[in-house]
């Protein structure tokens, strides 16, 4: 019998799965029923958490997503508001990365995304960032899963691309509601990081005042159908994830970023 999700055309995006806030098999059943062709998932889901988990569980994990006709997008490590220059953090961090870079490989995820921050006024800190960011670009090489690194700092994720130089392997992943955080347009940076995207991540906000405000996709400053024509002219093909982890309902922005997904790239 076919199911809903079947009788309409894939949106080719993914959606980010954590914020559903449901077990993961019917996170994933929602993703699929939403019309989405993919996932994005934090490593430790409280529901499953991927690095703790056998392999044969790790292996019906990956079933349930391919009975659903889903793929595995990336893989988020969890990173604190510093990123990579949480010196008290950073080895737990880099150690998590790692294993995540493993567990990615066995099921076949596209990227491993990783929030890596921006540099601090230490020097010390921002050092010890750049081997890390190294140590886990060389991991990524030699388990054929690319790295996808964000930052709220576009300036700074550049330099740092540009540094590892490991284009295949240490990608940016343009993280639009990060980047709003941080005072710059989406558009602006995709045309600055030309070449080195291999991961859009798509949410949204309002300003309001001297904070922003997350809300529905294409109903604040985003606006994904510019940014998606930067990548479009770019050739980009890595994973598109929308992103409602910020919403306070989740559920309801995951269904509104579904409808504009398909919009804006229908017949793409």
């Amino acid at each position: 019998m076919s199911t809903p999700e079947n009788k309409q055309v894939r949106i080719s995006a993914a959606v980010a799965v954590d914020p559903f806030n449901l077990p993961l098999r019917q996170a994933l059943d929602t993703a699929g029923e939403l019309g989405f062709g993919g996932i994005a998932l934090g490593v430790g889901h409280k529901d499953f958490d991927l690095l703790e988990a056998s392999a044969s569980a790790r292996r019906d994990f990956v079933k349930h997503l391919q009975r659903r006709g889903l793929s595995l997008a990336a893989l988020r490590v969890a990173a604190g508001p510093a990123g990579l220059f949480d010196a008290g953090g950073l080895d737990q961090l880099v150690q998590q990365s790692l294993r995540t870079m493993l567990v990615a490989r066995e099921l076949g995820a596209q990227r491993v995304s990783l929030f890596v921050g921006q540099p601090s006024s230490s020097a010390q800190s921002t050092d010890s960032a750049q081997q890390a960011a190294r140590a886990l670009t060389e991991q990524a090489d030699r388990c054929d899963v690319p790295l996808a690194l964000s930052s709220s700092n576009a300036i700074f994720l550049k330099q740092l691309l540009t540094q590892l130089a490991a284009p295949h392997y240490a990608t940016a992943n343009l993280d639009t509601l990060r980047l709003l955080a941080g005072g710059q347009k989406p558009r602006d940076v995709a045309e600055m990081l030309a070449g080195h995207i291999g991961q859009c991540t798509l949410a949204d906000a309002i300003l309001l005042g001297q904070r922003i405000e997350p809300t529905q996709l294409g109903q604040g400053m985003v606006q994904p159908g510019e940014v998606l024509a930067v990548l479009r002219e770019q050739g980009f093909n890595g994973p598109l994830v929308a992103d409602v982890n910020a919403l306070q309902q989740p559920l309801a922005g995951a269904r509104h970023a579904a409808e504009e997904l398909r919009r804006l790239l229908k017949g793409k």
